[in-house]
């Protein structure tokens, strides 16, 4: 199930949370995993609100995603986090890396698959030359567990 918000982020309530590749009768769409393609290596999180640093996607200021190379946001247009164990009151901003820009405020972020739409504007101000040095989410309210962060071509 899906449901579309105002602005362009898209929450999938419960989705299959599989991983891999699906070839889904002749696609040629591979996934691409931030965090958590071996879950060994990787392991879910927690994250609880106000704090900034657990997903923030820098590898000199967060503390479990990577920074997103240059090449990659330019080309981005979706992030899907795998989200469990997630508290009714669950809710996400998405700024940048300094707080100086805002993109998404107050969104429900649930378990299950949570799409975040990555606008041009972003691209520009999170990679490494931008203004914004790098994209950061933060729970303003509740906890949940980010069990994978990937994206597709």
């Amino acid at each position: 199930m899906l449901m579309a918000m105002a602005l362009p982020l898209t929450i999938a309530c419960g989705g299959d949370s599989g991983g891999g590749n699906s070839d889904g009768g002749g696609s040629s769409s591979s996934r691409h995993y931030l965090y958590g393609e071996n879950s060994a290596v990787q392991p879910p999180f927690q994250v609880s609100s106000w704090d900034a640093a657990s997903l923030r996607f820098s590898n000199t200021y967060g503390m479990y995603l990577p920074t997103i190379p240059d090449n990659v946001y330019y080309g981005l247009k979706t992030l899907i986090f795998d989200v469990s164990d997630a508290s009714a009151d669950c809710d996400l901003r998405v700024m940048n890396g300094w707080w100086s820009n805002i993109y998404y405020d107050h969104i429900p972020f649930v378990s299950g698959l949570n799409e975040i739409k990555i606008t041009e504007t972003m691209a520009k101000e999170c990679a490494m030359g931008g203004e914004g040095k790098d994209l950061n989410l933060m729970l303003y309210n509740g906890t949940c567990t980010i069990k994978a962060v990937y994206y597709d071509d």
